[in-house]
């Protein structure tokens, strides 16, 4: 017998089947977080996409006002993951003069082991506090830990669809012929993006006394197809813009002071 287990792979059934692992010979379970629901919030935004064909200087400008304001609503340190390093860079070229009193840093690509702990020691700081931008999948995303409740916030922006290369024609291909149309898109090419996000997001709670906000900016986290990747903690309760989410984080904080 093997037992499989991770916090971030969701749904079982989905890697099991990757994995090969017969339907007579598997048991399936879910089993909800152990840390207090009340520790994290979790918002969604209408009106925000990062669909490549609805990308243009007005979206970039709308995620840069939209994450400077999230990250001027709390006392502590904001981290918002991106679906790519060029969005990334198009967002942080419109959102340093929109910071009041904090600190803006961006992840490179050529970001060494020192570079990213030199980063968390900033973040573990907290004055002044930071706004970090990173990429979702990246060296700032998946495989650091940041204890000691350091971020406060995590914006999620957009998905993190790859881009229709030889490499994953070749995966969804391949996982078409195993288990047809449906089920091989689903398996090799959304649900990657969507492990991306859970990834990102799960940075923020790291022990049952850490708390914060975690905030899904784009409205395609409310659709079906994608909301079924998404694990019911991570489920977000979908705002209409700025004014409400600002709204909803400064009630939270105040409301766990």
């Amino acid at each position: 017998a093997a037992i499989l287990m991770s916090g971030t792979f969701y749904p079982p059934s989905m890697y099991a089947d990757i994995l090969g692992i017969p339907q007579d010979k598997r048991l399936d379970r879910i089993y909800e977080s152990p840390f207090p629901k009340e520790n994290r919030k979790v918002l969604g935004l209408r009106g925000m996409t990062t669909q490549y064909a609805r990308r243009d200087d007005a979206m970039y400008g709308d995620y840069a006002a939209h994450l400077a304001a999230l990250a001027g609503a709390m006392a502590g340190n904001t981290a918002a993951f991106f679906p790519s390093y060029k969005f990334m860079e198009d967002v942080a070229s419109r959102i340093d003069g929109k910071l009041s009193g904090m600190e803006l840093i961006v992840e490179s690509r050529s970001m060494t082991k020192r570079d990213r702990e030199n980063v968390v020691g900033r973040l573990r700081e907290r004055k002044p506090a930071c706004l970090m931008l990173a990429v979702q999948g990246g060296s700032l995303s998946e495989g650091i830990d940041y204890e000691g409740n350091i971020l406060s916030a995590i914006a999620v922006v957009g998905l993190p669809l790859a881009p229709p290369n030889l490499e994953v024609k070749a995966l969804v291909g391949h996982f078409i012929s195993k288990f047809g149309g449906a089920r091989g898109n689903l398996y090799g090419y959304t649900a990657p993006a969507l492990n991306k996000v859970v990834q990102s997001a799960g940075r923020l709670i790291r022990s049952e006394k850490d708390r914060g906000v975690v905030v899904l900016m784009d409205e395609r986290f409310a659709q079906a197809r994608y909301a079924a990747l998404i694990p019911p903690e991570l489920q977000p309760e979908m705002l209409a813009g700025q004014d409400e989410m600002i709204a909803e984080v400064e009630h939270f904080f105040n409301k766990n002071m």
